[in-house]
C-alpha cells in the first residue's frame, strides 16, 4: 500500500489572528522560534507546547526546519495537533502581535527579569526563543517587551533550547494547567 498525503500547512500570522477568538477569559499563548534549526529541538518544543496548552508555534520562514519525519518523530505526532505558523519577518510580526495586545517575552540569559514572573501573566503572551548557538537575534531582543532569564547554576552556560522552552511554558501556563 502507498499512502499519499499533502504536506502540513503552515498558517500566516494574519490567518492565525483572524481565525482565533479573542476573549478576556482565555488568553492566547504563542511560542515563536527565532531561527531554531535543529529538527529534534523543534519537535521537542512542539510536543511540550501541546502538553502545556499553547495555542500555536511560529517558525521563521527561513532558517527553520521543514516538517520532516525526524521533526514529526521528535514531536510524537503533536505537530498534527498544534497550529504551526510561518513568520516572514520576526521584527514586523512582533510589532503586529503588540498591536493585538500581546505581551512579548524573549528568553535570554541576560534578561533583567526571571521566568517566574510569567506565572502572573493573565493576557495574551508570545514567548520567543532564540537559536541553539546564538540565542535571540539583536533586532528580536530590541523589539520584545521584556527579556527574561531562567536562573541556573553558575557552572552551567545555558540550557538546551527545548528544555528552556519547557521550563518557560510550564511557568507561563501554571495557573491554566490547574483548571
Amino acid at each position: 500500500m502507498i499512502l499519499i498525503t499533502d504536506p502540513l500547512q503552515r498558517l500566516s500570522l494574519d490567518d492565525f489572528l483572524y481565525n482565533h477568538n479573542f476573549s478576556d477569559e482565555i488568553p492566547i499563548r504563542l511560542i515563536l522560534l527565532d531561527e531554531v534549526t535543529d529538527p529534534q529541538n523543534v519537535g521537542a518544543i512542539i510536543r511540550s507546547a501541546l502538553a502545556f496548552k499553547i495555542n500555536g508555534l511560529a517558525l521563521s520562514q527561513r532558517n527553520s526546519p521543514l516538517e520532516t519525519s525526524a521533526l514529526n518523530k521528535a514531536s510524537s505526532g503533536a505537530i498534527e495537533k498544534l497550529q504551526i505558523i510561518e513568520l516572514s519577518n520576526m521584527s514586523r510580526e512582533i510589532k503586529k502581535l503588540q498591536k493585538f495586545h500581546f505581551s512579548i517575552y524573549g528568553l535570554d540569559g541576560n534578561g533583567k527579569k526571571e521566568v517566574y514572573e510569567l506565572e502572573n501573566e493573565t493576557g495574551n503572551v508570545a514567548l520567543i526563543l532564540g537559536s541553539e548557538g546564538k540565542g535571540l537575534r539583536r533586532l528580536t531582543r530590541e523589539n520584545v517587551d521584556t527579556l527574561i532569564k531562567i536562573p541556573i547554576n553558575n557552572e552551567a552556560d545555558s540550557l538546551n533550547v527545548s528544555n528552556a522552552a519547557s521550563v518557560a511554558m510550564f511557568q507561563l501556563q501554571k495557573k491554566i494547567l490547574k483548571n
